[in-house]
Formats: C-alpha cells, structure tokens, sequence
C-alpha cells in the first residue's frame, strides 16, 4: 500500500509538474502577442489579460477580476457586441483609460466550452497604426521606382531631373505637368525615393477614375454607418494610408470642384476629417500632384480653383514629350528590350537601321508609353531575329493626318501672329495682349509654349 500510494504521488507530482510547464507556455505565448489580448466572463469580468493589452489600456495586474466597463470605460457598442454575442471585428473603439482616453481597432470573438455553450469573449486590441501598415503593404503602397530609372540624355530632360531632386530634399509640394505617357508617376516615385519619406508608404491616386461619388470617401476615409452599404469599421482613407509619406494625386484636373475646396482644407490644416465623422485627424503627408492638362488654363476656365493651384504648384516639373527629346530614343528602346528580354528570358535582338529611322520620324502621341507597346510588339514578333519594319505597327510609317497638318498649320498661323504683335509693340506684353485681346497669363504661357520668350529684346 505505501508503494502504491508513493507511486501515486509521483503520477500526480508529474501531473502537476506537466501541467505547471504547459500553463507557463502558455503565458508565454499569450504574452509574446504584440496585440492586446482580454478573456472576459458573461459578467465582463477580465479573467485574462496579456502584457500587450494591460500595457496599451493602463491596467495593472490587479485588473484581474474587475469588469471591463468599469474600469476603462470602452464605447457601448463593444459592450453591447459582448452582452448580446454579436460579431465585432475592425471597429474603431475609444476607452477612458487611466492614463486618457485612447482608441484601438477592435475585434471580439466568443469562448465557447465543449457543450459548446458561449461562457464568455475575447477581446483583441490593435494599435491603429500597426493595422494601416498592414494595409499599406498588402495595397502595395510603395514606391520602386528611383531616378536612375529615368532614362534619357537629353538637356532638357536632365535639367527637370536636377530640379526634381531639388524638390526631393524639402518638404515642398511638387505639380507635374506632362502628356500622357511622359512618366508623371515615374518621377513621383523617384521624388519619394530620393526624399527623407523614403521608407514611408507612397501612395497614388486617380483623381479622374474614381467616380464624383467615391473620391471623398477614396481620399479620406469614412466612419462606420456614415452611409448605406458602409463597410463595417469604416474605411482609412489615402491621406491617412499615406500619413508620413507621399501622396501621389495624378489627374488632378479632374478633382470635382467641391472636393478642390475640402483639399485645399486639408493642405492648409493638416488634418483631415473622415465622411461621417465629427473628429478631425491630423496627418502629415508630402503631396505631389500631377496633370495632363495646363492648370492655369484650366483656372481661367473656372475648372480649377486658383488659390489650390498655387498650393500645389510650389515646385513645378515639366516632362518633356518623347517628340521633344528624340535624342532619348535609341536609349529608351534600347532600356525597354533588355527589361522585356529578361522578362522573357530571351536574347536581345539586333534593331535594323530602317526601323530607328522609322522610329525616330513619328511623333509619338502616346510618349513613352506608346514606345513600350511597339517595343513588346516587334519583340514578340520578331521571334529572336532582327527587328524589322514588318513587325512595327502600321501607324508608324504612315503619312500625317489631314487634320494633324492643319492643326500644325493653325498654330504656326498663332505663334506668327503673336509675334508679329509684340514687334509692333516693342515687346510690351501687356500692350500685346491687349491688341490680341487675350490676358497677360495667356500670352505668357503663348510665349512659353512656341519658346518665343528667349527672343524677347
């Protein structure tokens, strides 16, 4: 009998020992969790409490046992989801905390036994931040593109590179104006990578695609409920996704005028203020802006606010189409065939001389990006062999359109008559501008345009 019950002492010393390391483990585990983690009873009575959460709510360890809403104080929504057993994941939750009130993302799961009988709930608590930088990098908010991918010799090109770098040290907002294709965004990435937000989110934004409806919401955010069909927990919105970073506004020209006035707001206060909500939230974001169009055109038109233009518009970078730097093409091309042979794992072929001519004679409407597309073109169906007439695309070699030449035709008529005007006028430009009946900002932009300005006497 003393040996049995000596052996059971041992089984249950064992047990205990077993069962003292699994609890430990536990612990540790529940403990290495960087989120706040909180078991709560049917009463709401906190039975668990990980490191994380007791550290992000204030609470001490004698926390233990006390209910939830007693001692912080969390929104009735999340008490109501724990009474009632309803589903609470991504919600923004405020609680009055010892130490202030705070806010975290909120998610609240039922703990079940084997009956299986809900006998109370977890709460996880995340730091706001933490999960936007979980968004960031599943939306890929990030720039790759640097200046070095920028390819091209020609004086003006590199002349908008070292002003581009210029802006890249300050904090400065930057307005690109170039055609479609120019690599608007390129260069926006580039400012980014080359600025001291480079290991911040970068963010872009098509001002002109997204519908009159959702760009507001897009841009900044919206609460829970502040529509129907809002998602549950609210949306962060791209100013907010963006906070430290940049944001890339492209086609800015199509922002609706009432949404002009609510982000000169933001550009002047530094905060936004999510659909739906009544707290402002600061945020510290570079803005680069970009357009197709001329701003200033579009500002006496009265499809631009002007006090946003010279917000945006501190630095202001101009691409050059490719027609304009034609001396970048065979760099280009050539760039583009070795990224699209590695792509492919194919060697890179031979461009015959009649191609590059072809190719050095078209105007390229479409810039850079049109190049890309002939490039893959010829390359695919060139088959490995020298790239050849035959595999370029037929509007490449063929003459101008009627309508093309006399569109040249007029605005050659304009640049001469322009002219002509501020001969006559000894270069009086608001003298000239009267007689043709334009404004100063017209004319001026005219004289920049036909690059008449560097003959002025």
């Amino acid at each position: 009998e003393a040996a049995d019950a000596i052996g059971s002492q041992l089984r249950e010393r064992a047990l205990i020992e077993e069962k003292n390391q699994l609890n430990s483990m536990l612990t540790s585990i529940f403990n290495s969790i960087s989120d706040g983690v909180i078991a709560l009873n049917n009463n709401l009575c906190i039975t668990h409490m990980n490191s994380a959460a007791s550290e992000m709510l204030g609470l001490e360890g004698n926390a233990l046992g006390s209910r939830l809403d007693k001692v912080v104080h969390p929104e009735a929504k999340l008490v109501q989801a724990i009474k009632k057993k309803n589903d609470l994941s991504g919600a923004e939750i405020s609680f009055d905390c010892p130490s202030g009130q705070r806010t975290y993302i909120c998610r609240v799961d039922p703990i079940r036994n084997s009956s299986p009988n809900e006998i109370g709930a977890i709460l996880t608590l995340a730091e706001k931040r933490h999960m936007i930088n979980i968004a960031k990098r599943i939306g890929g908010n990030y720039a790759k593109y640097e200046f070095r991918d920028i390819k091209g010799k020609s004086r003006r090109l590199l002349g908008q590179i070292k002003l581009a770098k210029i802006a890249a040290k300050t904090n400065s907002r930057v307005l690109i104006i170039g055609e479609s294709g120019t690599g608007k965004e390129l260069f926006a990435q580039a400012i980014h990578c080359y600025s001291a937000r480079r290991n911040e989110p970068f963010v872009a934004i098509s001002c002109a695609t997204i519908p009159r409806d959702l760009i507001e919401s897009e841009l900044f955010g919206y609460k829970e409920g502040a529509f129907t069909g809002a998602r549950r927990g609210g949306m962060v919105g791209k100013f907010e996704l963006a906070n430290k970073g940049t944001l890339f506004l492209d086609e800015i020209d199509g922002l609706p005028l009432e949404l002009q006035s609510k982000l000169l707001r933001v550009l002047q206060q530094n905060e936004i203020m999510r659909l739906g909500d009544t707290q402002t939230i600061p945020v510290d974001v570079r803005v680069i802006a970009a357009s197709n169009k001329d701003l200033l055109t579009e500002v006496e038109k009265a499809n631009f606010r002007e006090d946003l233009y010279y917000r945006l518009n501190v630095v202001e970078i101009h691409i050059p189409p490719l027609r304009e730097r034609i001396e970048d093409l065979e760099l280009l091309m050539d760039h583009i065939l070795e990224r699209q042979c590695h792509l492919m794992k194919i060697k890179k072929p031979r461009v015959s001389g009649e191609v590059l001519d072809i190719l050095r004679n078209y105007s390229w409407p479409g810039n850079v990006r049109e190049l890309e597309n002939c490039v893959e073109r010829a390359l695919l169906l060139s088959q490995g062999n020298t790239i050849r007439k035959a595999h370029l695309p037929a509007r490449l070699f063929k003459k101008p359109h009627a309508d093309l030449l006399e569109t040249i035709s007029l605005q050659k008529g304009l640049q001469e008559m322009i002219l002509s005007t501020l001969e006559r006028c000894d270069w009086n430009v608001s003298q000239a501008a009267r007689e043709l009946r334009i404004s100063r900002s017209t004319l001026y932009r005219k004289l920049r345009q036909y690059k008449l300005i560097t003959r002025r006497r």
